[in-house]
């Protein structure tokens, strides 16, 4: 909040502080017990103090969904920028989504409600533009590993694009968080460590595609994940440092961030 204002300050802090409030609400109550009249009772403010934050409970929760995806956004940075091999900053991308999970349960469960007609319909077009900008961000960091492969030979040309195969890997990673999120007692059904049974199936993906292996003779796949994991999340905290996202190529308009207010 640097150059800001003292009473700019206080406005951007007083609009965290309720999306705060809603987010513990969401964990505790669900999206249905969400109301503008609850958070403005808990955050003691009138109901017109928060309507001039937000316009409705929706958009609340757009707004919890775009600040979780630039935490995202921040682990993926740092999973493509792994001094590796460019199959292993795949892994690494798919671990820190795997991170992200364990981290945030309820700011996946945000973001897969977010999804939902009732939700989308009503947020602000500025919210809307600011989530697909970060969308195809991050879908920007994923076709940034598989070009340097195609490029570098690591990644046999084929007659599959690389935005089809981001498509591939989003659809599985995108599932896993679905059904985990949900709370499916997956350790009824076998599974026991559902982020690895991931990482094994990209692993037979990346052998189908024909994607060069990495060659490490003196460790196992799981140490050698292990290793990226612990180079790159180790820390117990998310970043909180935004990386630039790039521009989304729709239409002309480039979407305008949203202000604090």
């Amino acid at each position: 909040m640097t150059g800001l204002s003292r009473k700019q300050r206080e406005i951007a802090e007083r609009h965290n502080h309720f999306l705060s409030i809603a987010r513990d609400l969401l964990r505790d109550e669900g999206f249905h017990q969400l109301s503008m009249e609850r958070v403005a009772e808990l955050a003691e403010y009138s109901k017109g103090t928060v309507y001039q934050h937000f316009n409705c409970k929706e958009e609340m929760v757009g707004q919890l969904c775009i600040n979780a995806m630039q935490r995202l956004h921040c682990l993926g940075q740092r999973a493509i920028q792994y001094q590796g091999s460019h199959r292993e900053r795949l892994l690494a991308f798919f671990i820190a989504n795997d991170v992200f999970q364990q981290m945030e349960e309820d700011a996946v469960c945000n973001m897969q409600s977010y999804q939902h007609d009732q939700i989308i319909n009503k947020v602000s077009e500025s919210t809307r533009m600011r989530h697909s900008e970060l969308m195809y961000g991050i879908f920007c960091q994923v076709k940034s590993i598989v070009e340097d492969a195609m490029r570098d030979g690591d990644l046999p040309s084929s007659h599959t694009s690389a935005e089809d195969m981001v498509f591939g890997f989003w659809s599985l990673n995108h599932g896993a968080q679905a059904i985990r999120s949900h709370q499916y007692p997956l350790e009824e059904l076998g599974i026991s460590e559902p982020g690895a049974a991931i990482m094994i199936m990209l692993q037979s993906l990346l052998d189908g595609l024909g994607w060069k292996p990495d060659k490490h003779p003196s460790v196992t796949k799981n140490e050698h994940l292990q290793t990226i994991r612990d180079a790159l999340f180790s820390q117990q905290s998310l970043p909180s440092e935004i990386k630039p996202i790039p521009p989304m190529p729709i239409n002309t308009h480039q979407p305008q961030l949203e202000s604090a207010v």
